[in-house]
């Protein structure tokens, strides 16, 4: 079965929950909570669910929001999406990457001929 990076990062984000102080966690990641000022919660994609936190993001291949994760706290929440959007950066140049070799590849047998 093939598993996405995306799916990954939200299985670490279930993992963390509660080992680590989640804007720590993300800095020993290299990665950045992002802020959503004007929201409820004041990060982006997050959202109050009750007396929890929810993540939720516009899927474009299916046209539909998927909803990544329940967490007690805002920072939490924020740390889920983060690794989401790390990883679907990752993967986009990685299929750019595999794309460019592909076509090398059809050039350098063109050059053969």
């Amino acid at each position: 079965t093939l598993v996405l990076a995306s799916e990954r990062s939200v299985a670490l984000a279930a993992q963390s929950v509660g080992e680590r102080d989640p804007v720590e966690q993300a800095a020993a990641e290299g990665l950045t909570l992002q802020r959503a000022p004007g929201t409820a919660t004041g990060w982006k994609c997050v959202y109050t669910n009750g007396k929890r936190f929810a993540v939720s993001v516009y899927d474009g291949g299916t046209k539909r929001l998927r909803h990544l994760g329940n967490f007690a706290t805002a920072e939490q929440a924020a740390l889920c999406y983060a690794r989401h959007a790390a990883a679907k950066q990752s993967d986009s140049r990685h299929a750019a990457e595999a794309k460019q070799t592909a076509e090398e590849v059809v050039v350098d047998a063109v050059v053969e001929e």
